[in-house]
């Protein structure tokens, strides 16, 4: 029998509490009832956050409704995470209340849809408790746990401790075998890690908000086990230290000898399965650590955002929220409102609006109303034919890209140096704007010259790499690339300390190495590639940020203006195309002449996209009488269609 949902009054704030019976057994059947309550009575509840999933609803659960207009036991599928957390969550002895979105909120009704979302930051933040539900736990994340709550007390879960680690720990000190078995776990523990820190809940558009409008920060649930995130979190660099230690010891051969001396094997005996066992086990750590996603990392910084003097703002909250991932793309922005109410005010959400019609109604809200708003053109990805076609806003950005097709974000926010230089030519009836009766981007912006020179890096890492090799020397021919034959001026010595730099930390706002360090990285990605057709993975931390940057150069370009400033933007870039930067928001955007449009009309232009020039952004090579004398020149009004 189908459950049937009862209507609920907006007025009142009413909203539906999942009701779950007690049961002994965990593989008892889900009873339970919907109750309608109002947010205004602050009823007792708790809240569930996790990942919907991409598998469709397959788990009954049994409902009934408080108002009788549903039959006793109709069935509603939920989907696995909400199946395994109810069971996991439930009492034994007491009913308990829960707000679970999928279940609580008719999702087949748009209009009731538009009216529960803009709750949803009542509702996590009056809940008793929010439960994050990262599903359940394999081997190596009760190993990780485990050793969390043995030798990091503070960061214990609520779960009882196991006397695993202090035994082995004590087994270790008289026993060779005990230790490999303690350097072994040792690295299991970092996979499990790895596999808390890289969860897809930290990925995810709506646990965003779900996880920062709690009062107190939400409880981790991993199966049985309960852990404080940000505390967690603190494992990630002693556990790192012991794992760097236990491949040490690993590598200088103590298990193989070990086992050769107790079963007669070669330590060159390919078919030892010991040995394969461990190589596995090092390529999978290997490949885990090579970039764990920023989600916990911004969830680190909860407590401390949580009591900033100003609410963020949408453009704050889109930034932080870039790499995330959400099915809808209308999401990346409905699932913010909770944290910022005045966008929420501004254009409530309303999933019977089209993608575009979104699309258009946040830009211009970010632009118009957030001196920042600019920068959105740097976090998001523009419509791929923006420049192809006329009908197309070349300024429409296209939210369903989400970080600019999994890239990271160009660097766009300029250090102190230059703000300050640049702050006496803000002039607030100068700030950008968009006017959408006649469809219309306003920016002023100080001018870096044209574009005189440019290569394409390519549309894959191995084209980049083959660009890369050609303009720091280690290749000597000057063959057709991917734009054509490279441009004499960026083979000139003088500028690959530039351009190294530049194609390093082009995609990070906190990097810093010296340039000679960085050179150093490349020459060692260069020399393996002699060897094999796959860039290795090496345990250091430059070449982590420069194979990392090797992979954002995908689909970019260098280029070269008449002012020569040096910079990466989109391969859509020319030729003649002109750079410009925004002075108090310190973007730095390209756009392209596009003529008159009419007779008498103001010159109008198109926006190629955003860029990042090493000249004007903090580090070795910011010019400060540079951007001095920009600060003398004039504001130029470029009128983007």
């Amino acid at each position: 029998m189908t459950f049937t949902y009862n209507p609920l009054d907006a007025d009142t704030r009413e909203v539906r509490l999942l009701i779950v019976h007690p049961a002994a057994d965990q593989a008892a059947e889900l009873n339970c009832t919907l109750q309608t309550v109002s947010l205004l009575d602050r009823p007792k509840f708790f809240a569930l956050s996790y990942v919907w999933g991409s598998s469709p609803p397959a788990h009954p659960i049994i409902l009934s409704d408080s108002s009788a207009i549903t039959p006793p036991n109709a069935a509603m599928l939920v989907t696995d995470n909400v199946n395994d957390a109810l069971r996991e969550l439930r009492g034994l002895r007491t009913n308990m209340a829960f707000w679970v979105d999928a279940v609580c909120i008719n999702q087949s009704d748009p209009a009731e849809k538009n009216v529960q979302i803009p709750l949803m930051g009542q509702i996590y933040s009056q809940a008793a408790a929010v439960f994050a539900w990262l599903g359940k736990a394999n081997t190596n994340m009760h190993l990780a746990l485990d050793w969390a709550s043995t030798f990091m007390p503070a960061t214990a879960s609520d779960t009882p401790k196991t006397p695993y680690w202090t035994d082995l720990a004590v087994k270790a000190q008289g026993s060779q075998e005990a230790r490999d078995r303690f350097d072994v776990s040792t690295l299991m523990a970092c996979l499990g890690q790895c596999d808390i820190l890289r969860h897809p809940y930290w990925c995810r558009m709506w646990t965003f908000q779900e996880f920062e409008l709690p009062p107190r920060e939400p409880i981790c649930a991993i199966g049985p086990r309960f852990f404080s995130a940000t505390h967690f979190r603190e494992t990630q660099r002693p556990l790192n230290e012991l794992r760097e230690r236990a491949l040490q010891r690993l590598s200088d051969g103590l298990v193989e000898r070990n086992r050769r001396a107790d079963e007669g094997l070669s330590i060159d005996d390919g078919r030892d399965p010991y040995r394969q066992a461990m190589r596995e086990l090092l390529e999978e750590l290997a490949g885990k650590s090579r970039r764990l996603p920023g989600g916990l990392d911004v969830r680190a910084q909860r407590m401390s955002n949580r009591h900033q003097e100003r609410a963020q703002t949408l453009q704050s909250l889109l930034l932080q929220t870039h790499g995330r991932r959400c099915k809808d793309a209308r999401d990346r922005v409905y699932a913010l409102y909770g944290l910022d109410p005045a966008a929420q005010a501004a254009h409530p959400p309303d999933y019977r609006k089209t993608k575009e019609d979104v699309m258009l109604e946040t830009i211009e809200y970010l632009v118009n109303s957030d001196v920042a708003g600019l920068s959105a053109f740097v976090v998001h990805g523009l419509s791929e034919d923006r420049l192809q076609r006329s009908d197309q806003l070349s300024w429409m950005i296209d939210f369903s890209r989400g970080a600019v097709d999994d890239k990271e974000p160009i660097r766009f926010l300029l250090y102190p140096p230059v703000t300050r230089a640049l702050e006496n030519r803000f002039d607030i009836n100068k700030r950008a704007r968009i006017d959408l009766d006649s469809k219309t981007l306003t920016v002023w912006a100080l001018g870096l010259g044209r574009v005189q020179a440019k290569i394409n890096f390519g549309p894959n890492k191995m084209e980049v790499l083959a660009t890369l090799a050609r303009l720091f020397g280690f290749m000597t021919d000057n063959a057709t690339m991917a734009g054509g034959p490279m441009p004499q001026v960026f083979l000139e010595r003088s500028l690959q300390p530039r351009m190294a730099r530049l194609c390093a930390v082009h995609h990070s706002q906190n990097v810093e190495f010296p340039t000679e360090q960085i050179i150093s990285a490349y020459d060692h990605i260069f020399r393996v590639l002699k060897d094999s057709p796959e860039v290795r993975w090496a345990v250091t931390t430059c070449y982590g940020v420069v194979s990392a940057a090797v992979a954002n150069l995908v689909g970019m370009a260098m280029f070269i203006t008449s002012k020569g400033v040096l910079g990466l933007c989109d391969e859509l870039i020319e030729l003649g195309d002109e750079v410009a930067m925004s002075p108090r928001v310190a973007v730095t955007l390209v756009f392209r002449d596009y003529g008159n449009q009419g007779s008498g009309a103001e010159a109008v232009c198109r926006m190629v996209g955003a860029a990042h020039c090493d000249t004007v952004t903090g580090g070795e090579f910011f010019d400060q009488g540079f951007v001095e004398s920009l600060a003398e020149e004039e504001l130029r009004e470029y009128n983007v269609i």
